[in-house]
């Protein structure tokens, strides 16, 4: 969670400018055998209050199907603060961060990034 002070993954909040974006529109995220670079695909803010769409976000952790993978994709786009040109193609692993938003009841902030290479770690 990000407490109001910032302290702690408050850092994340600032994917909501876009100026930021520009210069941060990749994530490093590795596991102990595999490091990832992430491209950042959308950056958007939900209410948990809401029913439904995005607010449900956090069901989306494995697509049955390319339609529903393409109809996330597209709603997390059209939501998003602002336009990247990362489209991330079925089966293409994607990351979801998330944090408190104040700006709303019960808000959330959301960056979700996608896989860009994958390469074994060293050692």
């Amino acid at each position: 969670h990000n407490v109001q002070s910032g302290r702690m993954f408050g850092e994340l909040l600032n994917y909501k400018e876009k100026s930021y974006y520009e210069h941060h529109k990749t994530i490093c995220f590795d596991l102990l055998t595999e490091e990832g670079t992430y491209e950042i695909v959308a950056a958007f803010v939900v209410s948990m209050k809401e029913e439904g769409g995005l607010s449900d976000f956090y069901q989306y952790d494995n697509f049955l199907s390319e339609e529903e993978f393409d109809s996330y994709i597209s709603e997390i786009k059209r939501n998003s603060l602002y336009e990247t040109d990362v489209v991330p193609e079925y089966g293409q692993p994607l990351i979801t961060l998330v944090t408190c938003e104040y700006s709303r009841d019960e808000g959330r902030f959301v960056v979700v990034a996608s896989l860009k290479n994958q390469n074994k770690a060293n050692g």
